[in-house]
């Protein structure tokens, strides 16, 4: 495999659903390996509904069931990213990409 970990994000759409532009991607999750790489998972959904980014949670629980190491929580956001939530996201990707080179050494 060409990559070491994957950092993965997707909005949530309709009744916790995965947004049609993702299923492909989500379906090919299948056909890898993805024992050991270090993973994550971020992504927007709405607190009006009942479940608020589930597509996020769903995403996670593919990565797992590839046998992904999930290595930092979920970012989830609502609706549209506040200048926290914003810092939130950098120092997460920050994070990853340490966590990666660590694995590396």
């Amino acid at each position: 495999m060409a990559y070491d970990g994957i950092l993965l994000g997707s909005g949530t759409t309709g009744d916790g659903d995965l947004p049609y532009e993702a299923l492909d991607l989500y379906d090919g999750l299948d056909t890898l390996n993805l024992r050991g790489r270090l993973a994550a998972t971020f992504g927007s959904g709405d607190t009006a509904y009942d479940l608020f980014c589930e597509a996020v949670d769903t995403l996670e629980k593919k990565l797992i069931e590839r046998e992904a190491e999930i290595v930092l929580p979920s970012l989830k956001i609502d609706v549209t990213m506040s200048p926290d939530e914003e810092i939130q996201a950098l120092q997460m990707g920050k994070h990853f990409s340490e966590l990666l080179l660590q694995e590396k050494d």
